[in-house]
């Protein structure tokens, strides 16, 4: 009876322990905009992406979202803002001049959706919707350093 009980705690152990691959969860009226194709039945876009999360209410944003850019410039940067003031973030994005794109969710459906992910982190490194690197909204050598690991770790899976 022993045997069996260690057997089953050791089986749960195992199950809890191992790594789950965690996804976004893009609402449709985002998707296309985000060049993800998660519809097409079940098909996943493969292509690596950068996506980031903010509110577009504050300067230093810009900058952070400038420096992932600058630093990974051959991957796709996707902005998700729902903010009201489209015009001064629309200025703003464009001074960056980065591969990607800027998309607008007024009705906040990313963030309904993604609410328990989007409290610690903010910027995602994706492939398709399924997240392969994830940090908080800040700019640092942690960041590159995670991003460089997994991409790196992608391309020599491929």
């Amino acid at each position: 009876m022993k045997v069996c009980y260690y057997i089953i705690v050791l089986f749960l152990i195992t199950i809890s322990c191992s790594e789950k691959s965690t996804s976004l969860k893009i609402p449709d009226q985002l998707a296309s905009e985000i060049n993800i194709d998660i519809n097409e039945k079940n098909k996943i876009d493969k292509k690596i992406k950068i996506l980031v999360f903010f509110d577009g209410n504050c300067p230093a944003c810009f900058g952070i979202i400038g420096a992932v850019a600058d630093n990974f410039p051959s991957i796709p940067l996707f902005a998700i803002s729902n903010a009201v003031d489209t015009v001064s973030i629309n200025y703003n994005f464009e001074k960056l001049n980065i591969n990607g794109s800027l998309v607008y969710d007024p009705q906040d459906l990313f963030f309904q959706k993604n609410k328990s992910l989007l409290v610690e982190h903010q910027i995602f490194l994706l492939k398709g919707n399924i997240i392969i690197a994830k940090h908080e909204f800040l700019f640092d050598n942690s960041l590159k350093k995670t991003f460089e690991t997994a991409i790196k770790k992608e391309f020599d899976s491929e």
